[in-house]
């Protein structure tokens, strides 16, 4: 669910309460229903020469300072309660408090829609992707983006990528909706890189006993994860099976670079060198995460916050026969960087 639909579901919540009713929400690291896991941009940044804006006159935007910039955006979606073909349409706009395009005065501009097969029963891997092309149709969303900035563009033009995503037979109303921030960065130094999606080499899995409320011992050297989805197996059993109520923790190993280093001009001309973090979303469709999230800053000694995630199979009590149980893992940076990876489980009762 993206950002946007949280006051809706606390409303809900509330109304709820004050009826008297008791009402089940999904855990975030639970996925039961239709969602969008998470929207990558390739590239997650632009480096963009904006000398040409004037701060006086932030409505005179050069448009040919996008020429070339063209950027593909992602989504990855989950949709286990149902076998149906899902619609999307991305639409870019001014950044929003709300995080949704939903400011009736702002300009925006819908630049890809299409449809996609079940992500959780096609064979291949369903990504929601449109791409966004240079186009005179921009410039007023730059143009407001631009005035509604306290720097002008200089710090970074901040604006907004949203996914509308509707499973068929849902009414537009009712459809999902999540947003993604894109920064156009300006070009000071000569030496900057732009920002590139983060990456992991393999996963790992190390499951402990039965019952055991101990956290097993992530190990870099066991055998890789397959990552392909369940529905991607073609029949074949999972390579990761385990039995009901056990843990099992598992470990992103990165790869070379995953962890970019960037300049940052700072105020008093100076530059800094910074290195990012890297943090770690843990989903599935069953089970249930002792860590939901890992990784991030370091803390304020210095020391790495750990990777590694535990999760938990469901108890033989809730299990009717072999369950196989999908998992997801989006890895972030803090400069809008991710990907994500997909691996599948199968416990045995």
């Amino acid at each position: 669910m993206g950002a946007g639909a949280r006051p809706a579901a606390l409303l809900a919540l509330t109304a709820a309460a004050s009826a008297g009713c008791a009402m089940d929400f999904e855990e975030p690291s639970i996925v039961l229903d239709t969602r969008v896991l998470a929207i990558a941009l390739d590239p997650p940044e632009r480096l963009v020469d904006l000398s040409g804006i004037d701060p006086q006159n932030p409505g005179d935007f050069d448009p040919s300072a996008l020429e070339g910039l063209t950027t593909t955006a992602c989504a990855l979606v989950a949709d286990p309660e149902a076998d149906r073909t899902l619609f999307f349409e991305y639409v870019l706009c001014p950044e929003t408090e709300s995080r949704r395009c939903d400011d009736p005065d702002d300009p925006v501009f819908r630049f890809a829609s299409g449809t996609i097969d079940d992500p959780d029963t096609a064979a291949d891997e369903q990504l929601a992707c449109g791409t966004l092309e240079p186009s005179p149709a921009l410039v007023p969303v730059f143009e407001r983006a631009i005035e509604e900035d306290p720097f002008s563009g200089f710090g970074g033009l901040p604006v907004q990528v949203e996914l509308r995503l509707r499973p068929d037979g849902v009414t537009d109303a009712d459809a999902e909706v999540a947003s993604k921030r894109m920064l156009y960065t300006p070009q000071i130094l000569e030496e900057q890189t732009q920002n590139e999606n983060p990456s992991v080499a393999f996963f790992t899995a190390v499951a402990g006993q039965p019952g055991s409320d101990d956290r097993p011992e992530a190990d870099e050297d066991a055998a890789p994860l397959d990552l392909r989805a369940c529905s991607e197996l073609g029949g074949e059993t999972p390579a990761v099976t385990v039995g009901p109520d056990t843990r099992v923790t598992f470990l992103p190993v990165e790869a070379d670079g995953a962890r970019q280093d960037y300049l940052v001009p700072t105020f008093d001309g100076d530059i800094r060198e910074l290195t990012e973090n890297l943090s770690y979303q843990w989903v599935s469709t069953g089970g249930d995460w002792v860590d939901e999230e890992t990784g991030g800053p370091v803390d304020p000694f210095g020391n790495d916050p750990p990777l590694r995630a535990t999760w938990e199979s469901p108890p033989a009590e809730d299990l009717e026969g072999p369950e196989t149980i999908q998992f997801w893992s989006v890895v972030r940076d803090e400069r809008g960087g991710q990907d994500w990876y997909r691996w599948c489980v199968r416990v045995e009762p």
